[in-house]
């Protein structure tokens, strides 16, 4: 499985993705508690996110509304990833890979998910109306950085 690929930092936006998905009984990980995971990590991505406004409080008002709350509990140790958050961590992947890392972080994921115009995530982005092209940028410098460390 791509998990093998997940630096320490993004198994953490992974293991944040799935308390969230508890808290909200949803019973899978969607890309919308895959961006709460990536706000809970510390990080850089988090820290841009935060500087655009973006806080774990708004994108759970934003979940809230949009999908409210489930009934389904789901133990700590399942990992029930829907369809598109499957795709949206081989898609992180890919972008390691064009910044030449091997292993996927936070940034790459958050890459992802705002690249993921069908996911709930991006929704949320929309609904916080980010300038998506302006944190892409912000990343992808951030990324060709440590490129060349």
């Amino acid at each position: 499985m791509i998990f093998g690929k997940f630096t320490e930092r993004a198994q953490l936006v992974l293991v944040e993705a799935q308390k969230e998905s508890q808290y909200f009984k949803h019973g899978y990980i969607g890309t919308e508690h895959v961006l709460l995971g990536v706000l809970r990590e510390g990080g850089y991505a988090k820290q841009l996110l935060y500087s655009n406004g973006v806080t774990v409080e708004k994108v759970r008002k934003v979940i809230e509304d949009y999908l409210g709350f489930g009934d389904i509990d789901i133990s700590v140790g399942e990992m029930l990833l829907n369809p598109k958050t499957k795709r949206l961590f081989d898609d992180s992947l890919i972008k390691a890979r064009i910044y030449d890392h091997n292993c996927i972080n936070p940034e790459h994921i958050l890459l992802a998910l705002i690249d993921d115009t069908e996911g709930v995530a991006y929704t949320i982005f929309t609904n916080l109306k980010l300038n998506l092209n302006l944190i892409k940028n912000e990343i992808s410098n951030y990324l060709y950085e440590k490129r060349l460390d």
